[in-house]
């Protein structure tokens, strides 16, 4: 199922904002705003704790992606969560994704020595657990595809979550018991206020299902338009602003920006139909190549956090 899902921000992604299916970027920026979701960031202690703010990836005003591990702990962390949309007739399909400048889980010892056994497990574990054990590395990436189905009043159906290599997928309560013929594996939906609500873990930051969740530091990261810094904050409460996927990690991507992308992939070159505001349709053919797949880091695990097109290859698949 992913990866067809990631086929289909890839091709988003290609293209200008809002052009899919005639929206306008106003109203794909609306929308995004209107769903953005809850954030229940869990954190460690003490001094710790900034580590597992969600920022943006220039945070330090730079694109240069190796040197953000040692510029997290004094520069500023303010909130944001980046977000593309992709609209059909019936649906809006929205992913949100979370960027940290350092994923902590592990310490630098434990690190060396699980990379050093990476390509060996990827033969001889096929259940991805060690790739997925005690690796910290520099720059981190993950997030949520978020289903809304359009109507008078447009409501959330679906998600699907990414923590690490895994993915899970979720439904709210209303298309669960209207849906019968469902996967037994889809969890229950978390909503307040119209919004889903997704747990971030602290130092892995893996996007989790909120419910049973024992953490005692938790910061609630809720849509505002305005990018709170954590470290001002009153209470246990963080408002965010949103940035676009297209203008910012997209933009990064190709060859030339090798401060702050690699592993390039060649994609295929798709053709796609848009209906333009005057009705008429227009057919272009979609390819950038190459184009990388992943953010650089140098601390812990290389190379190991994976841009959104990226996440089917994420931990090494």
């Amino acid at each position: 199922m992913w990866n067809r899902n990631a086929w289909i921000l890839l091709v988003l992604l290609v293209l200008p904002a809002g052009r899919a299916f005639g929206g306008a970027p106003d109203t794909h920026e609306k929308i995004a705003q209107q769903f953005a979701p809850i954030l229940l960031q869990e954190t460690g202690a003490g001094d710790k704790e900034r580590f597992d703010y969600p920022t943006r990836a220039d945070f330090d005003g730079d694109w240069i992606a190796t040197n953000d591990w040692g510029h997290a702990k004094t520069y500023p962390l303010p909130a944001y969560v980046y977000y593309s949309v992709l609209e059909t007739e019936m649906h809006y399909f929205i992913h949100y994704a979370v960027f940290h400048p350092r994923d902590w889980k592990g310490g630098p010892v434990k690190t060396k020595i699980w990379d050093g056994f990476r390509n060996l497990s990827r033969i001889t574990d096929p259940s991805r657990v060690i790739l997925d054990m005690a690796l910290s590395h520099e720059n981190d990436l993950e997030g949520v595809l978020v289903v809304i189905e359009k109507g008078p009043e447009p409501r959330v159906i679906f998600a699907e979550t990414l923590a690490h290599s895994k993915f899970t997928k979720f439904a709210t309560a209303d298309y669960l018991r209207d849906h019968l013929s469902l996967p037994q594996n889809v969890h229950l939906l978390t909503i307040e206020g119209g919004r889903p609500v997704f747990a971030v873990e602290s130092k892995g930051h893996g996007i989790e299902d909120p419910r049973g969740r024992t953490s005692k530091r938790v910061l609630i990261y809720r849509f505002t338009g305005t990018a709170e810094d954590p470290e001002k904050r009153m209470g246990n409460n963080v408002g965010y602003a949103l940035l676009s996927i297209h203008d910012t990690f997209w933009d990064m991507a190709p060859e030339d920006m090798k401060s702050f992308s690699t592993k390039r992939l060649n994609y295929s070159r798709v053709s796609f139909a848009f209906r333009e505001e005057n009705g008429a349709i227009e057919t272009e053919k979609v390819c950038r190549n190459p184009i990388g797949s992943r953010i650089r880091g140098k601390r812990g695990a290389h190379n190991f956090a994976g841009f959104p097109w990226g996440w089917q290859t994420i931990s090494g698949k």
